[in-house]
């Protein structure tokens, strides 16, 4: 399983192929490094072929840098060699795992004004207060998942959460115990963006839309 944290956007908004994008990249090289390696090894390993499946993590405001095939192509590369130097790190995992469920209540949405333009002088003339009531698009409850396998809190989000959100589930993951944590986005259910406080208050395209 690879998670990783990227929007799966490398190919242009003019290119309406089918596609998996930045994600499939990532998987193909990924899968061919091992690939190699099991064919290089004498332990037997050579008709082994691997498979990896995608999981994006908080990756709300991670965008690949340049659009087309070449790029993503190099994306998939670039994150395949940095999988291979960390291979020295790899331990095994004894496979014991449990699973824990919530629902919460989420606030009624609404579209803060202030937050989504950025022009000084309009800000100045639009209350914090004035926004556009969304009820009607998106649900007021939603399920949380959080996956205990071995040392490793697998944490799901339903939507797409920044990376400071990220880093902040990650770190509540290590308090209580685990030795990793992962962030799951886009799982279950697409919310929209989900900020920290902060970010909400400085205002952008992920404030806006969060």
């Amino acid at each position: 399983v690879i998670n990783f944290a990227i929007h799966g956007t490398g190919l242009g908004v003019s290119n309406l192929n089918f596609s998996a994008d930045v994600p499939g990249a990532i998987e193909r090289a990924t899968e061919q490094m091992f690939a190699q390696i099991n064919k290089d090894t004498s332990a037997g390993l050579s008709n082994v072929v691997p498979s990896f499946a995608f999981i994006n993590g908080a990756e709300g405001d991670v965008a690949p840098i340049g659009k087309g095939e070449a790029q993503r192509e190099e994306i998939g590369k670039s994150f395949a060699a940095q999988a291979l130097s960390a291979l020295g790190q790899a331990r095994t995992l004894a496979g014991q795992w449990r699973i824990k469920q919530g629902i919460f209540r989420m606030p009624k949405p609404k579209l803060v004004l202030k937050k989504c333009i950025q022009e000084d002088w309009i800000n100045w003339i639009i209350p914090e207060w004035v926004s556009i009531g969304l009820g009607d698009f998106f649900p007021l409850m939603t399920k949380l998942t959080a996956v205990y396998l071995d040392d490793i809190i697998i944490m799901s989000w339903p939507g797409e959460p920044t990376t400071n959100l990220g880093l902040t589930l990650r770190e509540i993951a290590r308090r209580s115990g685990a030795r990793d944590g992962w962030v799951l986005g886009l799982t279950n259910e697409h919310l929209s963006y989900f900020v920290t406080p902060e970010e909400f208050a400085f205002g952008g395209y992920e404030s806006c839309a969060a």
